[in-house]
């Protein structure tokens, strides 16, 4: 329902990566590699992603704050981010270590630690920083790049592989004459490839340059603008090709970290020091939940149709789940939500409950939102469903949400609407949800989902509260009028690519004596977003169309949750999927046209028929069906599908 792991979940696994490089360093030699007569030519990294020297830092540049990397016994991260602990003065960031007074070891948050990182994934290109790493030992300052499988790239609909490439400095490596620094990299979660270059100086004592040129061919590290060390792609040991985010961090390990990094002791306040990070990569996709992105245009407010029913607040029709953290006064119709030790990640709300079939019999939520507080507050909206009903990651049925007629960020991936309050101001919220879910209650997240350590107070007046029906399109969807002759596609000369059991996927693809394609499993892994893919064959038709129809047979004794993707070569928002609308059996269903791709559920025994609208066609490259792996769960399925009867049309 909530979304209170998604920092821990976004965080970057480099906690595993220094697992990984602990036992590599004490089992291998040196990685492979080049570092006599390099002639590289200079780094060209001129985008500045943060000038801390000239005060010149871009809004993609944020601290992380209210996680750690660690997550089981052995591992190597004893820090809990806090974005306290990037310090930016006039001319510098620092990062520190500082005691968590609640942490432990046996925790992992021991200590808090400071990273910088960015919104926006960058991909092959070159990237530098000048940085003063710091000399305390047990101690590991950083710059590289990073991505891994909680990160969900919305160009394939796929999660991204482990990719880093590092630049890392020990403190017990620094010493008054020489240092060290050490390069690595990880593709698709394979390290082993650590590299330590002894430098001339201390590095701890004055600021340096340190970067990387990384190429689909080879990734080349720089000192002061020389290159000092190179490594080549090969088949058998591939290059990171994935794009990461940006970040620089600085942490302390536990004791499974103190033969590689020396046990940490104390002195990590004073941290390294960064004037600036540049790269001249391009952006490839930027995270959904930079702030910002929600243009600020007026919306017309939706109309009733019908009548509209008030909701009048009493006591015990509005409660908090957490009574330790608000407070609810209700009166004459007003619900006073007082607080003064809700943080950021915790996730916790006030509930408009018993009112479900109010809810599911109308399709809009309208209220007044005061606040009253001295501090501007955030409230996130859901109009919850029961947990049963949960559609990816998602417990909330919001469609679009506005605020005095503005149109607001609703999270189609999560969950609920995001309404930013000014202190002292009354706002009027409008939110459009999906009636056909089982919707059971309101939630209202009052600063509790920010995704941060801090803990804030205030006070919120909710009021004037109803429900109505607005025509939000037609209930019957218009069938598409066909132009020409639909043509229908022989399952057996298509080329079925994707996650199959041929490339180590969990699916097996076979066609039967009716030229259907039936697909079986048996470890098909939820948020895995794995698919079978339909290319050679179906590209060709597809292109002079814009209608897909197909229908789906579910063999199995399970029910089938199913994504179908009719995917391009062209992004659009943060998808490569061109699906504009669907229907099953006649009836609308969700399609996301942020993240992509029509939404279909397939009962035990059943049979239904699936109908595309799809732009893009010239640019179509494939059909891929996500079957049991995109609903957000631990949950590992098993299943049996037949797809048949696949046509193709053009329509007006």
């Amino acid at each position: 329902m909530s979304k209170r792991f998604f920092g821990k979940l976004s965080a970057f696994v480099l906690a595993a990566a220094m697992v990984s490089g602990t036992a590599a360093l004490a089992a291998c030699g040196p990685a492979e590699g080049n570092t006599e007569g390099l002639t590289d030519e200079p780094l060209n990294a001129t985008t500045v992603i943060a000038d801390w020297s000239k005060g010149e830092i871009s809004d993609d540049v944020f601290a992380s704050d209210g996680w750690t990397n660690s997550s089981k016994e052995g591992d190597s991260f004893n820090t809990w981010w806090k974005k306290d602990n990037m310090v930016v003065s006039d001319d510098k960031m620092e990062l520190v270590i500082t005691p968590n007074p609640d942490g432990s070891e046996e925790t992992w948050n021991e200590f808090f630690g400071g990273e910088m990182r960015t919104y926006s994934y960058y991909g092959y290109g070159d990237y530098e920083v000048r940085m003063k790493p710091s000399n305390v030992v047990g101690t590991t300052s950083t710059f590289f790049v990073c991505t891994g499988n909680y990160d969900t790239n919305p160009i394939t609909g796929e999660p991204n592989p482990w990719d880093e490439i590092d630049i890392e400095f020990l403190g017990k490596d620094i010493g008054e004459d020489k240092s060290e620094v050490q390069f690595n990299f990880f593709s698709d979660s394979k390290g082993g490839h650590e590299k330590k270059i002894t430098l001339p100086f201390d590095a701890s004592a004055e600021f340096h340059n340190y970067g990387f040129r990384w190429t689909e061919d080879y990734i080349t590290w720089f000192v002061d603008g020389e290159p000092v060390y190179r490594v080549e792609n090969s088949e058998s040991d591939p290059l990171p090709s994935a794009a990461g985010r940006i970040l620089t961090n600085y942490w302390c390990g536990t004791q499974y970290a103190d033969g590689w990094m020396g046990e940490y002791e104390g002195g990590g306040e004073v941290g390294p020091e960064y004037e600036w990070v540049k790269t001249s990569a391009e952006v490839e996709w930027v995270d959904a939940n930079k702030p910002g992105n929600t243009p600020e245009e007026p919306v017309d407010p939706m109309e009733p149709v019908g009548e509209v029913t008030d909701i009048t607040l009493e006591a015990g029709t509005i409660e908090p789940s957490d009574a330790s953290k608000y407070t609810v006064t209700v009166t004459d119709g007003v619900a006073d939500v007082a607080y003064t030790s809700v943080g950021g990640s915790d996730y916790c709300n006030v509930a408009m409950k018993n009112i479900a079939d109010t809810i599911n019999a109308n399709n809009v939520f309208n209220a007044t939102l005061a606040n009253n507080g001295t501090e501007d507050a955030q409230v996130r909206i859901n109009i919850a469903t029961t947990p049963e009903d949960k559609v990816g990651n998602n417990q909330s049925s919001n469609i679009s949400a506005t605020m005095d007629n503005v149109a607001v960020r609703t999270d189609a991936d999560w969950g609920g609407s995001f309404f930013d309050i000014p202190a002292g101001e009354t706002v009027k919220v409008q939110i459009v949800y999906d009636p056909g879910r089982d919707n059971v209650s309101v939630e209202f997240m009052i600063d509790s989902s920010r995704n941060d350590s801090t803990v804030r107070g205030g006070s919120i007046a909710i009021s004037e509260v109803s429900f109505f029906t607005a025509a939000v399109g037609d209930d019957e969807p218009d069938e598409p009028v066909i132009v020409g002759e639909k043509t229908a596609i022989d399952l057996s000369t298509v080329t079925v690519e994707g996650n199959i059991a041929a490339n180590g996927g969990p699916f097996t693809t076979t066609v039967d004596e009716n030229k259907a394609l039936n697909v079986t499993y048996t470890e098909a892994k939820d948020n895995s977003y794995l698919n079978v893919n339909l290319t050679q064959g179906v590209i060709g038709v597809a292109q002079q169309c814009n209608v897909l129809t197909v229908k789906v047979t579910n063999n199995g004794t399970e029910t089938v949750n199913l994504r179908i993707d009719v995917m391009t070569d062209t992004k659009t928002n943060n998808t490569n999927a061109c699906n504009i609308s669907a229907t099953q059996d006649g009836a609308d269903v969700r399609t996301d046209t942020d993240w992509g791709g029509s939404f279909f559920t397939v009962e035990a025994g059943k049979t239904i028929t699936v109908q595309i609208i799809y732009g893009n066609a010239n640019t179509l490259t494939g059909v891929q069906f996500l079957i049991d792996t995109f609903m957000g769960t631990d949950t590992t399925h098993a299943g049996d599908i037949t797809i048949s009867g696949l046509e193709f049309a053009k329509a007006e």
